[in-house]
């Protein structure tokens, strides 16, 4: 209860910047409460790849200068993974093995009742052996949210599975940059 009101003014960076765990070690971010490595509409089509790699090498990197000592876990911010799918989220959980543990969740960009369970059913997965949970920031973001015909029944289906997932749920986010282009108001 408390993590979901402590994330402070979020800081989104492009996944395939490669110095994400010297900037956090060597104090470029300090005072940073949490931080999202995106995956999605950061970087190019071309870039996943190289940004899920990126991603991996830099927490691995950071886990290592913990383990050293030359950083503390209370010096790292919250890190979140902005994500395409599911299935990517698997994959990179699959590669970090105890390393996940610095991640402290998923962001699932624009968050339906169509792709919505996947997401959750899959981060679950994810969840099971550890030591603290993984948790999920559903966006949401996408036109059947915004048309007046679609909205409410929408609505009420995403919170439905919201609700089946709540422990994992830390909090809910509005995509207004992409709302906002939905309305034309750019």
């Amino acid at each position: 209860a408390l993590l979901e009101h402590a994330l402070g003014a979020t800081l989104y960076m492009p996944a395939t910047r490669s110095t994400i765990a010297q900037d956090i070690s060597g104090g470029q971010l300090k005072g940073l409460t949490s931080m999202v490595l995106c995956l999605e509409d950061a970087i190019g089509d071309n870039e996943v790849l190289k940004g899920e790699e990126s991603i991996v090498s830099q927490i691995k990197e950071l886990a290592l200068t913990v383990a050293q000592g030359r950083i503390c876990l209370e010096d790292i911010p919250f890190i979140f993974v902005r994500i395409r799918s599911a299935e990517q989220m698997k994959r990179i959980a699959q590669v970090l093995l105890e390393n996940i543990s610095l991640v402290t969740g998923f962001i699932f960009p624009k968050f339906t009742a169509r792709n919505g369970e996947e997401y959750l059913r899959t981060l679950l997965e994810i969840n099971k052996g550890q030591e603290k949970p993984i948790y999920a920031m559903p966006i949401l973001e996408s036109p059947d949210i915004i048309n007046i015909e679609s909205r409410q029944q929408n609505l009420l289906e995403i919170k439905s599975i919201l609700d089946s997932y709540r422990s994992l749920v830390l909090n809910v986010r509005i995509g207004a940059t992409d709302f906002s282009g939905l309305f034309g108001l750019r």
